[in-house]
């Protein structure tokens, strides 16, 4: 219900069908192109003899427009994230999944969803709806979208396994825009 009050209320900037493939975005060699969405795939397992593995993949959007006068923008992501995972004493397993939003650098994290219990079989459905507060006005936005599985152990023995699905249909950048003050044409010509 938030997410069709969100597109209806305010201006949608940019939309993502992962229906088909998108030449702008840039996936690392873990996502695929499925018929519905684009999908991260990864798994490690750590036996006994090892110590660590892990695996980690981005997901990089195109500059996308952000016309001048928004204050902030809401993302909304819809995907199904799947994460299994185990551990035996005294092994560690987990599974995170995250998105960064960026103008310059990628300072902005903005959500990270992180699993690590003895065992875990978590599916989640919910959208990502998540606000970028915007400082100062941009001419883009670009988003990473990221995740990574990860096990090890602190002393010998123990095994672990990490596995993360992660299905994306739809990206969405909703704008909500500033509202000008009765005296802004009033400021701009006094300064002159």
């Amino acid at each position: 219900m938030l997410l069709l009050i969100l597109l209806l209320s305010s201006d949608t900037l940019y939309t993502c069908e992962f229906s088909e493939y998108h030449p702008g975005w840039t996936a690392g060699s873990y996502w695929s192109w499925q018929a519905e969405c684009i999908e991260l795939e990864m798994s490690v397992y750590l036996d006994p003899m090892s110590f660590m593995v892990e695996e980690r993949d981005t997901l990089l959007s195109p500059p996308i427009p952000v016309p001048w006068g928004w204050s902030n923008l809401t993302l909304v992501v819809e995907n199904t994230r799947h994460r299994y995972g185990y551990y035996s004493s005294p092994g560690y397993s987990q599974t995170t999944t995250a998105i960064d939003a960026s103008a310059a650098s990628w300072d902005d994290e903005l959500w990270r969803r992180m699993i690590n219990q003895s065992y875990y079989d978590d599916i989640d459905t919910e959208p990502i709806i998540v606000t970028i507060p915007l400082a100062q006005p941009c001419d883009t936005l670009s988003l990473r979208l990221w995740g990574w599985v990860y096990c090890t152990r602190i002393m010998g023995g123990g095994t672990a396994k990490a596995e993360l699905e992660w299905g994306i249909s739809r990206i969405s950048v909703i704008g909500e825009s500033v509202p000008l003050e009765q005296d802004t044409w009033a400021s701009i010509k006094a300064s002159f």
